[in-house]
């Protein structure tokens, strides 16, 4: 049976039992500030588990498009390393609000399985919720009479808390599930060994297929349970889990789901699968990755810089740098596989047919670029290891690689552990390890705290920091550490900062005086204050003047205190930004532009460039070839290539290579493929 239908038929099953069809949601979290990315079938429906609203249909089926790369679902460091673990994949599942319960459930999950499937019911574990003392809960009684009716009763396993009673956050709506595993070890180790002492062990032959969630209770905020008034059914299977098992596949991977495009990438490689382990595990790494972002890019995210955009650009770049470092792939390739992937997924998901262009564009530039870093970068890192006397890096030469040449360093903590080596943290010792890790939870809680800016609270101003260490002395019972720091937007406003000191001691609770100057807060706030006025910046022009003059106090402030180093040259900086008039029109014009272009209002778009190019020669004469207007240059050039080629403006195109010399190249890439 094929994969596309063992999907139509689990939706033709439900639809037979009155069930109505739903489009899948978005793989990219919509109108929901705790997700990133869809990761379960049941996120459309969240609000109506909530009890936020009524459901208009009481029974309905989907097959979900999933993302798992954050949080406690974050599975990216395993994709390719075994052979089940995935970034995007599909959940089949059914639905019902308020209408029928465990027992219907039950027999149509056993008998789509059974009959539809022809799984073999002798294969087949279910699991009961055994009860919890804590929450006063007796075991799941019901739900273990209903399986007994249908299977024996040696086949039911009981389960805790923690397997088998489902929750959707420390409150709201909850309740026991039933786990359907299946065991697909050979007939000899079956009559050695029971598979009902297997299930829930992490056995790679007994697995979870199925799960089914009876939605019962409401966990209220004093942790105390309920029940609801409307019961609910919430089940999730894993499409490519149940594809292998069907297919009688030793791999998810060896699916018709993946294995055209693993065959695809051999005839562009050359090379085989199945022969080397090291090439096999970059073969599964490209086709899961290619799959993860040519869905987010369909459903209007692209790679990017910060939030979700840079989870994109991760997965893709890991993709990119195991197709150059063992597949000997230097140019870009990954993109070609989009053209399989479209077609393949046209029946169901033709969002990926439609938009095929765009994916393959994006995913393109994104390899090419990407390529560039890789090469600079491993070589520095090759002779990094090479010239180390032990099997360890310092945590300032993994930073050296990130700041210098943009080598990222989840990438460079992979390549050392593929190699043995680990970073070298000796200096620290165990107190003081423990120390830094409060500190970044003060700093996080100090940020999250404090109110920025009245008029603009409402903005999402994202902030990045990375802080390398370089030493921790003592002056009486303080703790002075010396730092270099790292703060960025991540998009185009980027401070480096060399000469960083400050005291620290745990539990202290961090706080912003406005006329009291304490070295860490001080040092965080003037930081904090350069990135919300360049972001409010973006909404006006000079509207983030107060900001300026706030940071410009605090490092007046620093600069007579007894912790003066670096204060003199962040005066400097903020000046800079300050006075720097045609950057900030420039900026201005730039985020204006992209609204515009996104209301499809092309001649107010191609306008706010060009005031965008004056501002930029504004600054230019005003400051020469400043720092602040190259990153902003650097961050944006493809964007704005790509907009420039969009709108077919040429001439456009031809005065930002002018402008921007170091990366004509990014300019003239895009004149050529405007001309063919």
């Amino acid at each position: 049976m094929n994969s596309n239908l063992i999907r139509s038929n689990f939706i033709k099953f439900f639809e037979e039992k009155s069930h109505s069809f739903v489009q899948s949601s978005s793989i990219v979290a919509k109108n929901d500030p705790t997700l990133m990315f869809t990761n379960a079938g049941m996120n459309q429906f969240k609000n109506i588990f909530l009890g936020n609203e009524s459901a208009k249909i009481k029974r309905v089926v989907n097959s979900q498009k999933c993302l798992r790369v954050s949080g406690k679902h974050n599975d990216l460091e395993e994709v390719g390393i075994d052979h089940y673990h995935h970034t995007m994949f599909e959940m089949l599942g059914n639905w019902s609000f308020g209408d029928y319960f465990k027992k219907e459930i039950i027999n149509w999950s056993l008998e789509i399985l059974t009959k539809v499937y022809k799984l073999s019911k002798d294969d087949l574990y279910d699991t009961v919720f055994e009860g919890n003392e804590d929450d006063k809960l007796d075991k799941d009684v019901e739900a273990y009479n209903f399986w007994s009716e249908i299977i024996d009763e040696d086949k039911i396993v009981l389960g805790d808390k923690k397997d088998n009673f489902w929750e959707m956050g420390d409150t709201g709506p909850c309740g026991p599930c039933s786990e359907i595993h299946i065991d697909l070890r050979s007939k000899d180790e079956k009559n050695k060994i029971s598979g009902s002492s297997l299930v829930n062990t992490d056995h790679p032959e007994v697995i979870e297929l199925w799960n089914l969630v009876f939605i019962q209770f409401n966990r209220k905020s004093d942790g105390k349970l309920e029940e609801l008034p409307n019961k609910h059914i919430d089940t999730g299977m894993g499409f490519e889990r149940l594809a292998r098992i069907i297919q009688k596949k030793e791999s998810n991977y060896d699916t018709d789901i993946f294995a055209p495009l693993i065959t695809e990438i051999c005839n562009i490689t050359g090379l085989k699968y199945g022969r080397d382990s090291k090439i096999d595990t970059a073969f599964r790494v490209i086709v899961d990755h290619v799959r993860a972002v040519s869905f987010c890019i369909a459903d209007g995210q692209i790679p990017g810089n910060s939030g979700s955009s840079y989870v994109i650009r991760r997965i893709l770049r890991r993709a990119i740098r195991y197709g150059y470092t063992f597949l000997n792939q230097s140019k870009p390739f990954i993109f070609k596989l989009v053209n399989i992937l479209s077609n393949q997924f046209a029946d169901h998901f033709n969002e990926l047919l439609s938009q095929k262009e765009l994916i393959e564009s994006i995913i393109k530039e994104e390899e090419k670029s990407f390529l560039r870093t890789l090469q600079s970068g491993i070589e520095r890192l090759g002779n990094m290891i090479k010239k180390s006397n032990s099997k360890k890096l310092s945590g300032k030469d993994v930073f050296e690689l990130f700041d210098t040449y943009g080598f990222p360093a989840d990438l460079t903590s992979l390549i050392l552990k593929e190699n043995k080596i680990t970073i070298d943290d000796r200096l620290l010792r165990s107190e003081e390890k423990q120390s830094i890790f409060n500190l970044k939870n003060d700093i996080k809680h100090f940020f999250l705290s404090t109110e920025w800016n009245e008029t603009y609270n409402d903005l999402n101003i994202p902030l990045h920091i990375q802080i390398v260490f370089e030493g921790l002395t003592q002056k009486g019972n303080q703790s002075i550490f010396s730092c270099q720091a790292l703060f960025s937007n991540g998009e185009d406003l980027r401070y480096f900062d060399k000469s960083v000191q400050f005291y620290y001691s745990s539990g202290t609770n961090l706080y912003y005086d406005p006329v009291l100057f304490e070295p860490l807060s001080g040092f965080l706030a003037y930081y904090a204050h350069l990135i919300v006025a360049g972001m409010i910046d973006t909404y006006e022009f000079k509207g983030g003047n107060s900001h300026y003059e706030m940071a410009r106090d605090i490092a007046l402030r620093g600069s007579s205190s007894d912790y003066k180093k670096g204060w003199s040259s962040r005066i400097t900086l903020v000046d800079n930004l300050d006075r720097n008039n045609g950057l900030r029109k420039a900026r201005l014009a730039w985020y204006i532009a992209i609204d515009l272009f996104n209301e499809n209002d092309i001649s107010g778009t191609i306008e706010e460039v060009n005031l965008m190019l004056d501002g930029i020669e504004q600054s230019y004469r005003d400051l020469g070839r400043d720092f602040n207007t190259q990153y902003f240059l650097k961050a944006n050039s493809k964007k704005i290539a790509t907009l420039l080629a969009d709108l077919n403006q040429s001439e456009l195109l031809k005065d930002m290579k002018e402008l921007d010399p170091d990366r004509r190249e990014i300019y003239q890439s895009a004149l050529e493929d405007k001309s063919e």
